[in-house]
């Protein structure tokens, strides 16, 4: 664990805290996967929330009836598409079956006519049909027949189909990132093959693209235009909730499998780089929710060490350590001094301590077993040994995820495995000895078989 310099604060070292909070210890060994992926995605919730309380203080320009000419035939299918997505929720599928059915019919026909006959439709007319299917493969979410599940995939597929190379009209913006979020979903439960998270990439990317344009306009919300009263109907916090619900599945793969996730670790670095960068620059006091930066920073070094990026491995839980001295410092100490209940705060605390350690002990297990799979691999040859030392320095120029803006306070901090390379019986003696160190204190709050 990385301290900030200078003295610690009284009654804040390791043991200390451990012994703080015995009964927490008990919460955090016991949680539920559940409750994991909460605690691991609040910094996610937090980043939306932020984004969508100022996007509600913002005023909706109303969009005129005539930004859309959409042809009878076409309307109508629009229209239905809705009446099944708002009947009475008590209504199941079962009894919706006649109704989508003969919407289905309409829609196929339509279809056709615009991929086999006519590929010069009006673009409103294909942005309504596919809007249509988007509805209509929504209804087949809820089911656990397969069948169902295969048909919810075809309309999906349908509506991205129809939207092709159209993706980033403010007139599909929704749809399709909508669409992408379901395909996905679906996939994961119908399919063997999990590797759905090219859906999710391309969602990312649309959003990006999107959102990142110079004057970027609002999006059209197709019901509002039609007559049609959602919940919600402001297009830019829609599209700040289907980005959100883009990153917690990317998330959740990500949990399942990090090595092959650069996408989705290049957006969540850049957004914590940013966020952090500015609260040191403006002297922002680091607060209970900054915990949850610190969580993230430790969950997203698991994707460099699957990679052998051990330098940036090492910069996100030097950085996450950082943030959680900050925390100590601005909310922990001050909380203590006024004699203000802190078990709350405690309790965050504890578990993020507690998940560092975890860190550094993956990093010192996956630095030991590179280099002894190197070593075994090239027993005689101590110049390719050199070359991969000097493939894992961090050099100027090259493309790499860490925290340069960051260098001046982290020289401030002591960080616990600072090694990225061994080359000798005594580094990697010094490095087991640290390592057993961080998975001997893990092990007090965790379970060895299930979480470290």
């Amino acid at each position: 664990m990385a301290r900030v310099c200078g003295n610690p604060p009284s009654g804040l070292d390791r043991e200390r805290s451990i012994n703080l909070q015995a009964k927490t210890n008990l919460l955090y060994c016991k949680l539920s996967s559940y409750q994991y992926r909460a605690i691991m995605f609040a910094f996610l919730r937090q980043v939306t929330e932020e984004k969508q309380a100022i996007l509600q203080l913002e005023t909706i320009t109303a969009e005129p009836a005539t930004s859309m000419n959409i042809s009878k035939k076409f309307l109508d299918v629009l229209q239905l598409s809705f009446e099944v997505k708002y009947m009475d929720e008590d209504i199941k599928l079962a009894k919706k079956r006649k109704k989508i059915k003969a919407i289905e019919e309409k829609m196929n026909v339509l279809y056709q006519n615009v991929m086999d006959v006519s590929r010069d439709s009006q673009f409103d007319d294909i942005v309504a049909l596919s809007n249509a299917y988007y509805n209509i493969g929504l209804e087949y979410i809820p089911s656990t027949d397969t069948d169902d599940l295969n048909t919810a995939t075809t309309h999906f597929s349908r509506c991205l189909e129809l939207l092709k190379g159209k993706y980033f009209d403010r007139k599909t913006i929704l749809t399709s990132i909508g669409a992408l979020n379901e395909s996905n979903s679906v996939h994961e439960r119908v399919s063997k093959n999990k590797c759905t998270h090219r859906f999710l990439n391309s969602a990312l990317e649309i959003y990006l693209k999107y959102t990142l344009r110079d004057n970027c306009p609002d999006p059209i919300h197709i019901a509002s235009l039609i007559g049609i009263k959602e919940k919600e109907f402001n297009p830019r916090i829609i599209l700040e909730t289907l980005h959100h619900t883009t990153l917690q599945d990317l998330g959740l793969q990500y949990l399942a499998r990090s090595k092959d996730k650069h996408k989705f670790v290049i957006y969540m670095y850049r957004i914590l780089n940013i966020r952090l960068t500015n609260m040191v620059a403006d002297k922002t006091k680091f607060d209970e929710k900054c915990l949850d930066m610190a969580v993230t920073l430790f969950d997203l070094s698991r994707y460099f060490l699957a990679n052998g990026r051990f330098a940036e491995a090492r910069s996100h839980i030097a950085v996450g350590d950082y943030v959680i001295c900050r925390f100590i410092v601005d909310r922990l100490e001050p909380a203590k001094k006024e004699n203000k209940d802190s078990s709350h705060l405690y309790e965050s605390y504890n578990y993020a301590f507690a998940l560092s350690s975890k860190s550094w002990g993956s990093y010192g297990v996956s630095l030991l077993r590179f280099w002894m799979e190197k070593f075994s691999q090239n027993k005689e040859n101590k110049s390719k040994i050199q070359d991969i030392v000097s493939k894992l320095e961090i050099t100027s120029g090259e493309l790499h995820l860490i925290f340069s803006s960051l260098d001046k306070e982290l020289k401030r901090t002591t960080i616990s495995i600072t090694e990225t390379s061994i080359l000798n019986f005594s580094d990697a003696k010094s490095i087991f000895k640290k390592t057993l160190m961080q998975l001997e204190s893990a092990k007090k709050y965790f379970t060895v078989d299930t979480n470290i």
